[in-house]
């Protein structure tokens, strides 16, 4: 039941996902993150801003275009404020007591803002500062042992109500359902690469070149930048899926594995250590690349913030 909801949800993802295909990929929405307080109090600082291209752009729409000042350019999202006698978009920020400067071309607006999601970059911000995260690490792990902890308090009065006596977690046996691995890190894994990739991308239609990790950066100084991120994309996909393929296929073979256990039950103990080695080996190479990839976000939105104003 479980498996079919998430196909279903996965089903329903797919319009959204093909209505809001990133420009950088072929599609026709942009993402841009906004820094500025020209179009307070519409947009707030640090807003995730999606924009989508549209057959007329009229008095009133909020538009994102970019401004070019020779080989430099920056997304600006403003507001249509008029047109002139030429039909010329005269473009201003509501927060801006004056007009932009210049008249974009059709070719420079990126499309229609259709909403705008604010604090998600002061968010992505506070994540930057080391303290900050070694304080959720600290909150996230104390939550989780209070969790087990009161799993436990739950366990002793069920057995407490039920009159059997109660037996430590090391010492249960096998005859009780089995919990299945948890495998959110592999998602989390999955979510993030795939964000990493539209950054990348982002940044690239923007002419800026991506630096990479540690293990790709060189390839992006050896072949083309929208080659390299889509190569560096696939490798990573691969070698995470290659990783969940190794700890199904564990799972398989410990389940079908004969368990025999004696009075005190170190047997059974011993088992389950040693069919759990290779899950615990992959959640860490999980753990391990998704650490890696949140510092590369964060570098990256670092790079994607001066170009919104």
């Amino acid at each position: 039941m479980k498996r079919l909801v998430q196909i279903i949800i996965l089903i329903a993802m797919i319009p959204f996902a093909i209505y809001f295909w990133p420009e950088s990929l072929g599609g026709d929405t942009t993402f841009m993150l906004v820094q500025g307080h020209s179009m307070l109090p519409t947009i707030l600082p640090g807003s995730i801003v999606v924009a989508k291209t549209s057959p007329e752009y009229n008095v009133g729409d909020i538009i994102a275009y970019t401004q070019r000042d020779g080989s430099a350019s920056k997304i600006i999202v403003h507001r249509i404020l008029e047109t002139d006698h030429n039909d010329h978009l005269v473009i201003k920020g509501d927060n801006n007591p004056a007009p932009d400067a210049g008249f974009p071309k059709d070719k420079d607006i990126l499309g229609t803002v259709l909403f705008s999601t604010p604090y998600v970059g002061d968010i992505i911000s506070l994540f930057k500062n080391p303290i900050v995260m070694i304080l959720a690490a600290g909150i996230l792990f104390f939550i989780q042992i209070q969790q087990k902890k009161r799993k436990e308090k739950k366990e002793m009065l069920r057995c407490y109500r039920l009159g059997i006596a109660y037996i430590p977690p090391k010492m249960r046996n096998s005859l009780k359902k089995r919990k299945k691995h948890d495998y959110s890190m592999f998602y989390a894994a999955i979510f993030l690469n795939i964000l990493t990739f539209a950054l990348i991308q982002v940044l690239i239609s923007n002419d800026i070149a991506p630096e990479g990790d540690f293990l790709t950066g060189f390839m992006y100084n050896a072949i083309v930048p929208s080659l390299a991120s889509t190569l560096i994309f696939a490798f990573y996909f691969i070698v995470i899926f290659v990783l969940y393929f190794f700890a199904k296929s564990s799972e398989r073979k410990s389940e079908r594995r004969k368990i025999l256990y004696n009075s005190t039950g170190s047997q059974e103990l011993f088992r389950k250590k040693k069919s759990g080695s290779m899950m615990s080996i992959v959640s860490t190479c999980w753990v391990l690349y998704c650490m890696m990839a949140i510092f590369q976000i964060m570098t990256l939105a670092g790079k994607l913030s001066p170009l919104v104003n």
